[in-house]
C-alpha cells in the first residue's frame, strides 16, 4: 500500500498525492495529521516530539514507543541507514502517523516494533530476528529515507527479496516508464551538442544509462569496470565487466577484488566502444584510481575508485542541469532491471539465459517482469505522441499507422499478414497461443477486429497474456535456477513473452491510430 498525502481538489477531483520520501515537506504533513487525530480524540494528552504517544480506537488504548538508544543506533546502524538518531526517529514517526487511518492501532504498534530492531543492527545482521512478514514495513521504510546510499540499498534489497516470497507484497515500483524514455531522449540529444568538458564532466551518467540498460549490472559491478576494459577481435567489439561473486549465502566474502568478482567479456556496439576509448584517451593522464578502474572523479578518491555516492551525486546533477529536475525519478539501481525487460522484448543476445537463470533470488525479480505489459503501453504511448523512432527500450518494431490496403476478410476483422496473402499460412501458425488453438485469428498481431467491444475485449486479454506470461517466465527461471529445469525452457518462455507483448502493441497502436 502506498503512502499517501492528504487529499486535495484539482478541477472538482479529489487527488492524492503519493510521498515518495520522508523529508521536512512530509513531516509538515505528517504534523498536520498529528493535529487532525489529536482533535477527534485519537491521540490523547500529549504532543508529535514527545517519544511515547497514547492512542485509542474507543475499544482500548495503545502506547506508540518511539524510544530507541540512540548510542546503539550510532554505533550500528548510522552509518548504512545514512542520517542520525533524531532523524530516524522523526522519519519513524512521519511514517507510522501517514499509515493512520489505513492501518489498526495494534499493527502500528508492531511496525514500530519492528522498525526499531534496524536500530541496533549492522548492514549485514538486519533482519535476522525478523520473521519475513516483519521486513515488508522495514523496507518500504527505508526506501523512504532521503539520500540513499550504497548499503542500504543492499539491505533494502535483501530485505525485499524476503518479503517478495510471501507472494502479497511488492517490490518497490520502479519510475513509470515514461521517465525513463525521457530520460533516454534527453540524454541522446544532450550527447550530440556536448562539449568536451560536459562530455568529460558526465561521461560516468552517459556510460552506466547506455551500458546498464543492455547488460544487468549491480551499481557496484558498473563502478568496478577495469580501465583496461575494452577489446576488438574479428571485427567485433568487447567489453570487460567485474561480477561480483559475493552473493549472498553462495560464498564467503575475500574482502579483496580479485577475490569477490571475476572478470566476464561481453560483446558490446561499435559505437560505445568508440565512447569508451575517447574517455580513456582523455584520462589518460589524470591520476589513475587506486583500483585502476575506468571512471575517474574530478578530485581525490579516498575509497580507491569512482564511488556510488560520487556516481549518485553526477546522476543529480545531470538531472538537474539537463532534465532541469533535481529529483528527477530515476536511480542507479533501476537500469539493471530495465536490461531485462530489454532483453527479454527486444531479442537480447545469449547472456540473457545466463543473467536470469544464475540471480540469486528469483523472487526479488519477479513483481518487476509480471507488469511488463506496463512497459508495452508506455513504449507504443510514445511511439505514437510525437517520439515515433526517437526513443525506446525494446526492438524496432514497426506499427501500422492506418488499416494497409492489402488485407483479407477473416472473422469479425482483417487479416494484414503479408505472407497469408501469398498464400502462406506460416504466420497463423505461429500465432498459438496456450489456452487457444493453432490458427486463431484474435490471438494474431496481423488481425484487425471490426468492432469497438471486440477491440477493447481483445486489448485486455492481450494485457493479461502479457502479464502471465512475464509470470511463466521466472517460474522457468526459478525451475534452472533449482536444477529442475533446462535453459531451453526459458529460451521459450522468453520468445513466448515476447510474441504476447508484441501482439498487445500492436493493438495498442490501433487504438492511438483511431484515436487521432
Amino acid at each position: 500500500m502506498e503512502l499517501m498525502t492528504g487529499a486535495e481538489m484539482f478541477d472538482g477531483f479529489e487527488r492524492r498525492l503519493p510521498i515518495k520520501k520522508l523529508d521536512d515537506a512530509t513531516k509538515s504533513t505528517a504534523m498536520e495529521r498529528f493535529g487532525t487525530y489529536e482533535k477527534k480524540g485519537v491521540i490523547k494528552g500529549c504532543s508529535f516530539e514527545d517519544d511515547v504517544w497514547m492512542l485509542t480506537d474507543e475499544l482500548r488504548l495503545v502506547q506508540f514507543d518511539f524510544r530507541f538508544s540512540h548510542t546503539a543506533y550510532e554505533k550500528n546502524a548510522r552509518e548504512w541507514v545514512g542520517c542520525t538518531a533524531s532523524c530516524f526517529g522523526d522519519y519513524m514517526k512521519s511514517y507510522v502517523l501517514l499509515q493512520l487511518g489505513t492501518i489498526g492501532l495494534l499493527r502500528l504498534q508492531q511496525i514500530i516494533g519492528e522498525i526499531k530492531k534496524a536500530t541496533v543492527c549492522d548492514s549485514e545482521n538486519v533482519g535476522a530476528e525478523m520473521d519475513d512478514k516483519e521486513t515488508q514495513h522495514l523496507a518500504r521504510f527505508l526506501s523512504l529515507i532521503p539520500d540513499s546510499n550504497e548499503l542500504r540499498d543492499s539491505v533494502i534489497e535483501e530485505l525485499e527479496a524476503r518479503t517478495v516470497k510471501l507472494g502479497n507484497t511488492k517490490a518497490r515500483d520502479l519510475s513509470g516508464f515514461k521517465n525513463y524514455l525521457e530520460f533516454d531522449r534527453r540524454m541522446k540529444d544532450f550527447w550530440k551538442i556536448a562539449d568536451e568538458d560536459d562530455k568529460m564532466f558526465y561521461f560516468p551518467v552517459f556510460f552506466w544509462w547506455n551500458l546498464t540498460n543492455i547488460l544487468p549490472l549491480r551499481a557496484t559491478e558498473f563502478l568496478m569496470t577495469p580501465y583496461d576494459c575494452i577489446t576488438e577481435e574479428n571485427g567485433k567489439t568487447f567489453i570487460r565487466i567485474r561480477r561480483t561473486t559475493s552473493k549472498k549465502g553462495t560464498r564467503r566474502r575475500g574482502y579483496k577484488v580479485r577475490e569477490d568478482f571475476e572478470i566476464f567479456t561481453y560483446e558490446i556496439p561499435g559505437w560505445m566502444y568508440a565512447e569508451i576509448e575517447d574517455y580513456r584517451k582523455r584520462t589518460e593522464i589524470v591520476s589513475r584510481p587506486l583500483l585502476d578502474t575506468l571512471l575517474v572523479s574530478m578530485g581525490p578518491t579516498p575509497r580507491g575508485y569512482f564511488t556510488y555516492g560520487q556516481m549518485k551525486l553526477r546522476l543529480s546533477r545531470f538531472c538537474r542541469d539537463i532534465m532541469g529536475d533535481e529529483e528527477y525519478p530515476i536511480n542507479l539501481g533501476d537500469t539493471r532491471h530495465l536490461a531485462m525487460i530489454n532483453l527479454i522484448l527486444s531479442g537480447g543476445s545469449p547472456v540473457i539465459c545466463r543473467e536470469l537463470a544464475g540471480h540469486e533470488d528469483i523472487n526479488i525479480s519477479s513483481n518487476y517482469y509480471a507488469n511488463i505489459s506496463g512497459v508495452v503501453e508506455s513504449i507504443v504511448y510514445e511511439k505514437f505522441h510525437g517520439h515515433t523512432n526517437r526513443s525506446g527500450l525494446t526492438g524496432d518494431r514497426k506499427y501500422y499507422l492506418s488499416l494497409p490496403e492489402d488485407r483479407l476478410r477473416v472473422n469479425d476483422g482483417w487479416c494484414t499478414s503479408k505472407r497469408m496473402l501469398a498464400g502462406d499460412v506460416g504466420d497463423c501458425v505461429g500465432c498459438y497461443h496456450p489456452g487457444g488453438s493453432l490458427g486463431e485469428c484474435r490471438q494474431c498481431r496481423y488481425f484487425y477486429a471490426d468492432r469497438k467491444g471486440l477491440q477493447i475485449k481483445l486489448q485486455k486479454e492481450a494485457k493479461e497474456a502479457v502479464n502471465a506470461d512475464g509470470i511463466y517466465l521466472m517460474q522457468m527461471i526459478e525451475l534452472v535456477r533449482k536444477s529442475l529445469g533446462y535453459k531451453e525452457d526459458i529460451d521459450s518462455a522468453i520468445l513466448r513473452l515476447r510474441g504476447s507483448a508484441d501482439h498487445y502493441g500492436s493493438l495498442l497502436s490501433r487504438k492511438y491510430r483511431e484515436e487521432r
